[in-house]
């Protein structure tokens, strides 16, 4: 944000001769009432194209900014200029009304310019007049205070030009939406996947173990049919033996 360093005005309300004031790095401005404290304020919202002095014929900001004895004095002038300083760098921009020709004009380190392009040279320089968002009235304090949440974030909206982002926001935060959308079909589509291998896993698991088991079942089963053969072989030498010895005893 530029700082202010000079104020030039003439023929502005009730500052009818060229008036210079010099901006430190705080300004109190005092006075009793119609002192020019307020119309100094005034100056500063018309060189930077306030809207309140926009949509005005020539006539009608002759009433409202020339200075009462001068009124009827056609060939005159009303013209303020402000120097602004940005770190080691200066530039002035001065606005003035010429009621002769009825023409308004617009100098930037007084080279004349089109109002598009002064206006422009004031956003770049961190100025808007239509968000104002550097100058604040007595009278605006309150209404800033009343203000509910939604207003002020408006308002707040306006004098950072962020609102010149919402468009971009709104697509960019759609685009979000529904990247976050895909990635939550996606993330569902994973774990279905993640349960299946887990399952194709414990299914593995429970498989091995049912051939161990099978292995066990078949070692057993031999060791049984073993065992029922040694007895059945045990059986058969005893019935021989038997068979001999009542064989002795007959004969």
């Amino acid at each position: 944000m530029p700082v202010f360093t000079k104020l030039e005005l003439k023929n502005f309300k009730t500052y009818r001769d060229l008036t210079t004031i010099e901006w430190e790095d705080f300004t109190a401005i005092v006075g009793p009432n119609g002192a020019g404290k307020s119309s100094m304020v005034d100056a500063i919202e018309f060189v930077f194209c306030f809207p309140c002095y926009e949509k005005k014929s020539v006539e009608v900001l002759k009433k409202i900014l020339c200075n009462r004895q001068l009124q009827d004095d056609r060939d005159i002038n009303t013209w303020v200029q402000v120097n602004l300083e940005f770190n080691d760098s200066r530039q002035t921009f001065k606005r003035e009304i010429d009621y002769q020709e009825s023409t308004i004009s617009y100098y930037i380190d007084e080279e004349e310019v089109v109002i598009e392009d002064y206006k422009e040279k004031l956003i770049e320089n961190g100025i808007n007049a239509k968000a104002n968002n550097f100058l604040v009235r007595q009278n605006q304090i309150e209404t800033i205070a009343l203000q509910n949440p939604k207003e002020r974030c408006s308002l707040f909206e306006h004098m950072s030009q962020s609102i010149k982002l919402k468009t971009e926001y709104a697509r960019l935060k759609k685009q979000f939406e529904e990247l976050q959308r895909s990635a939550d079909v996606k993330k569902k589509d994973l774990k279905f996947h993640v349960e299946k291998l887990k399952q194709f896993i414990r299914n593995e698991k429970k498989a091995n173990e049912f051939e161990k088991l099978q292995e066990e079942i078949s070692n057993l089963e031999y060791d049984l049919y073993y065992a029922k053969f040694l007895r059945i072989d045990r059986s058969i030498d005893e019935v021989k033996v038997d068979n001999e010895k009542n064989e002795k005893d007959i004969f």
